[in-house]
């Protein structure tokens, strides 16, 4: 465990070196094949000042028993819980809690995140992801900017729109 340590703790410190050095180096068309060290965009970022606000919204304004289905990303889905108190889909987070509980909260949750990969991640319309959020008890959505706000503002259906800040909507299913 230490030699682990002593290996991998000073990338852990001297990561933004190493992006700089990467980026500088490596041709641009091979980062983007393997996805080594991505300049993201601060206008593609999403704010955590805009998940916050739409997590406060959620806890003055929805019932305590709303169940938010949340898209992975950024660990942004698992602040949103925190933050508005809401019961949500179990996020990649959660994982690393729920393996030390126990075997059929382990299996629960891998289950679940698998069929979210299934079902959201190859989704060809917003429509799929909506019935799994259905099929997951989920009373309302929070949908990022990004590819599923393209899949969302593309849907035919028209979904109440509770809540909308520059990166977040909250809607009801």
């Amino acid at each position: 465990m230490v030699i682990v340590w002593l290996v991998f703790g000073p990338l852990r410190f001297s990561a933004p070196l190493v992006r700089s050095v990467v980026r500088a180096v490596v041709p641009e068309s091979i980062r983007e094949k393997y996805n080594l060290a991505p300049v993201i965009g601060s206008s593609d970022e999403l704010k955590f000042e805009n998940v916050l606000a739409a997590a406060e919204w959620a806890r003055k304004n929805l019932s305590a028993e709303a169940k938010v289905f949340v898209f992975s990303g950024n660990q942004q889905d698992f602040a949103f819980k925190f933050f508005s108190r809401h019961n949500t889909n179990l996020t990649n987070k959660e994982g690393s809690i729920w393996v030390t509980a126990g075997f059929y909260n382990s299996k629960h949750w891998y289950d679940e995140r698998r069929r979210y990969q299934e079902v959201v991640e190859s989704a060809q319309s917003f429509e799929e992801i909506v019935i799994f959020a259905q099929e997951l008890d989920s009373t309302h959505m929070l949908v990022p900017r990004g590819p599923y706000w393209q899949l969302w503002t593309t849907f035919s259906e028209t979904l109440p729109v509770l809540y909308e800040n520059s990166d977040y909507v909250i809607i009801k299913l």
